[in-house]
């Protein structure tokens, strides 16, 4: 599971070896990201909302035995799905990510969550792709 402002694209070249092993490999995009629907309210990118449509998604899918690798934000969502849903995880490789404390952001975190209120665009990336 990808994080932002990337998408499933990034894993284009572990996919096809990951394939020829024998494995079934999914690499979604996240809501907003890549070639997934593109919410217009702003409101709708939130963590919980993630949570909710990734939910839902491996749910809808009836994914078991899943072999999870997931980074950055989609580490937070994928760590939250295994969370809820243990039985359909057989492993997790989790990069780069974590998960929140609910202690409030750090002083990085501040400054990024400033900076993405700001953003208009992700060139040819998340939420608005040229």
């Amino acid at each position: 599971m990808h994080g932002n402002p990337t998408w499933a694209f990034l894993y284009r070249k572990m996919v096809p070896a990951l394939a020829k092993s024998g494995r079934r490999v999914i690499a979604a995009d996240l809501v907003g990201c890549g070639r997934s629907d593109k919410p217009v309210a702003r409101d709708d990118y939130t963590l919980a909302r993630h949570y909710d449509w990734m939910s839902k998604w491996l749910v809808a899918n009836d994914l078991e035995d899943i072999t999870l690798f997931c980074q950055d934000w989609g580490g937070t969502i994928g760590l939250y799905l295994v969370s809820e849903f243990p039985e359909r995880f057989a492993r997790v490789i989790a990069s780069n990510t974590g998960l929140p404390l609910g202690e409030g952001g750090s002083d990085f975190m501040k400054i990024w969550a400033g900076m993405m209120r700001e953003a208009i665009h992700f060139h040819g990336t998340c939420c608005n792709p040229v």
